[in-house]
């Protein structure tokens, strides 16, 4: 299994105890996916059961996260953190 796979079970799992209904997947793909990262993971919500995604532009701030995680944090340790 790919770690999103067992990313998504787990999470799914999880949710399932709490509620009754099921999850909504928000699909983000960056300006880097590639037409087979899109596809790879609209497989893995036919695989997973998820019947309810969306796919949805990247924000600002979603942009922001994955460089932050690219640099390993670098970016968080810039923020101006006195206001």
């Amino acid at each position: 299994y790919s770690p999103l796979h067992s990313t998504l079970l787990y999470h799914i799992k999880e949710l399932r105890k709490n509620e009754k209904t099921s999850p909504i997947v928000m699909i983000k793909a960056s300006d880097d996916a590639s037409y087979k990262n899109l596809i790879d993971v609209l497989d893995e919500m036919q695989i997973c059961n998820i019947s309810k995604y969306a796919i949805v532009d990247m924000t600002e701030g979603d942009t922001f996260l994955l460089d932050n995680l690219a640099s390993k944090g670098e970016l968080t340790k810039n923020i101006d953190r006195s206001k």
